[in-house]
């Protein structure tokens, strides 16, 4: 004799069995009876999390796409031929949607051009009421200022943004400008006019802009961020900026003239090429500025890095991320870095430390470090330093052995021997991950 477990099961208990399931299995399901046909197509939490890679778009999901609250999509075209149900209406005005669109309009080779001047036809289709619902757009494909226009005037509850190889580079700093005086409600930006380093958007919690991501933005202006800045300098909490060399001074001087009280993750990389030459002093009165700041990640190609910096630094009280490159001897000197390294931090220690290329790291750096953080140390980068010796090194492993570290970068260290990097292997264990 066959039991049927839908018929027997509480409904809170079929619930919990069928959340296990991912959506494509969920779908099998439907074909082993009616009865679980019809449990499942009424059952809500079948279309909370639905992606057209596993299932027919048209076939599968119109009858309970009114229900949905996240749906990951591969492209709007696909889904304004498949979708021709009027409920299509209705399933993007009611949805929570996260869009991923890798195939947005694809173009034939022919067509000479990644970028579409004019919206197609396909878009033209889109659902012209606004998607009051919609909070989170991840676009990352190229697309034209048009298009984009169009899609961000339907989201005008949008939270959070991600626009990733998407648009052409020189209309970025426009688009920036467009979502903050469209979006009224927009909490995170990650904009990149090549590949973002970021994959997901952080938690947030609270109104107004709390996190600022700009990656490789070619067309990026202090007209455009500026405005940005002053306008939301109370509530950003994570600032990242990263090989956007067409911005100034200007942006720092505004940084650090209004100040960013709430801010706690601050990444700011103009290393690789000859970026915008930012006054140290500004750079001071923003860490100034920032008291709860815990995670300070400053790679530069130029002086910027000054003892007054290291300073202001060193004054953080949360501080638990430090990266530190592009400074030298004329700017800061070793007796400067140990006495940074030697503070007591028992209250807020720091977990990672990344110093690579630093000329004034030296034995003296390491003991310190060694004597105060190789306890507590998560990862360590001193990659490229070349006037550390195996005697450090060696008495650094000692310490870190059988503690917290498990990450140890030491490679294109000069004076340290293949014998310590074999030792080291050999001492932290194979949980450690060292590189010489």
């Amino acid at each position: 004799m066959s039991y049927d477990c839908v018929r027997l099961l509480p409904y809170d208990i079929l619930g919990n069995i069928f959340s296990k399931l991912t959506f494509r299995e969920r779908i099998r399901c439907t074909r082993v009876s009616g009865t679980w046909r019809l449990y499942l197509l009424n059952w809500p939490n079948l279309w909370h999390d639905i992606s057209d890679n596993h299932c027919d778009i048209g076939t599968n999901l119109t009858p309970g796409a009114r229900l949905s609250k996240k749906v990951g999509l591969s492209g709007v075209f696909m889904l304004s031929n498949q979708l021709t149900h009027p409920v299509y209406v209705q399933w993007m005005f009611h949805a929570e949607l996260l869009l991923s669109f890798p195939q947005f309009f694809p173009l034939s080779s022919s067509q000479g051009s990644s970028y579409i001047s004019e919206p197609r036809s396909s878009l033209k289709r889109f659902p012209i009421i606004p998607l009051l619902k919609l909070t989170d757009l991840v676009l990352d494909t190229p697309i034209s200022m048009p298009e984009l226009s169009h899609i961000l005037s339907l989201v005008p509850n949008l939270r959070r943004i991600r626009i990733n190889l998407g648009v052409n580079r020189n209309d970025l700093g426009t688009i920036l400008t467009n979502i903050d005086e469209s979006c009224l409600f927009v909490s995170q930006i990650q904009m990149a006019g090549s590949y973002l380093s970021t994959t997901s958007f952080a938690d947030v919690h609270g109104p107004g802009l709390r996190e600022l991501t700009l990656e490789t933005i070619q067309g990026l202006c202090d007209r455009h961020l500026i405005p940005i800045v002053q306008k939301h300098h109370r509530t950003l909490e994570t600032i990242r900026i990263r090989s956007c060399h067409t911005l100034t001074n200007d942006t720092m001087s505004a940084l650090a003239t209004v100040g960013c009280p709430q801010l706690r993750d601050l990444r700011i990389n103009f290393l690789w090429r000859q970026g915008p030459r930012f006054n140290s002093r500004d750079l001071c009165a923003l860490l100034n500025s920032a008291s709860r700041l815990e995670t300070v990640r400053l790679y530069f190609s130029d002086n910027v890095i000054t003892e007054e910096v290291l300073d202001a630094i060193n004054q953080l009280d949360h501080l638990r991320v430090l990266g530190l490159q592009g400074c030298c001897q004329s700017s800061i000197n070793s007796e400067s870095l140990v006495r940074f390294m030697q503070k007591d931090r028992t209250s807020c220690p720091i977990k990672k430390l990344h110093l690579p290329g630093l000329y004034v790291f030296t034995d003296s750096v390491l003991d310190a470090i060694t004597e105060q953080m190789a306890h507590t140390l998560i990862s360590l980068d001193i990659e490229r330093t070349d006037h550390v010796t195996d005697e450090a090194m060696k008495r650094f492993t000692d310490s870190a052995a059988g503690q917290c570290l498990s990450w140890l970068n030491v490679s294109q260290c000069s004076r340290i021997s293949p014998q310590i990097i074999k030792y080291a292997k050999e001492q932290l264990g194979t949980n450690v991950k060292v590189y010489g």
